[in-house]
């Protein structure tokens, strides 16, 4: 979510979301009643670790004060966090955003340019699965019928749950 003082300003928000994570995609999900801004061009990295919301040129006419849900623009990024080795149970992954708002006509004059950094974190899970197998009886002679007991287990160090499996 940002913010948006008023008057006429050019307007960036940048993502970043940590190593082993991707960006599956990102919208505008509201613009305050506020503001009047073209839809932004929406940019994500060829890493897919960033994603730019480019507004270009926006109005604020300042209806209100102080500054309200009027004034603010609310943004989704839908990430994914990718299987491997850096993906350990208790591991944080920190995601950063930075708006950057500047004059249109003076972005290098004192107070032309500003910026504003924040932050969410998640706390990793992992799920951890054993799989026992045992027979019965254990010795057998020609002719007898065995019975295979598979048990699917969720380990202590487990710490959360798994979907779609399929033992084989």
């Amino acid at each position: 979510q940002a913010t948006i003082s008023e008057g006429t300003q050019r307007l960036v928000i940048t993502d970043n979301v940590p190593e082993g994570m991707r960006i599956l995609s990102g919208n505008l999900v509201t613009r305050g009643s506020g503001i009047t801004a073209a839809a932004p061009v929406i940019t994500i990295s060829a890493d897919e670790r960033s994603i730019t919301f480019d507004f270009g040129t926006v109005v604020n006419a300042g209806s209100t004060s102080p500054l309200d849900a009027s004034d603010r623009i609310t943004l989704a990024v839908s990430t994914l966090v990718i299987d491997g080795p850096l993906q350990v149970a208790g591991r944080e992954l920190t995601n950063n955003a930075q708006v950057v708002i500047s004059s249109p006509t003076q972005p290098g004059r004192p107070g032309g340019t500003v910026t504003d950094d924040a932050s969410a974190t998640v706390d990793l899970v992992t799920s951890v699965l054993a799989l026992d197998k045992s027979a019965s009886p254990a010795v057998v002679d020609a002719g007898d019928e065995v019975t295979y007991t598979l048990i699917l287990r969720h380990p202590g160090e487990s710490t959360g749950p798994a979907y779609n499996v399929l033992v084989s």
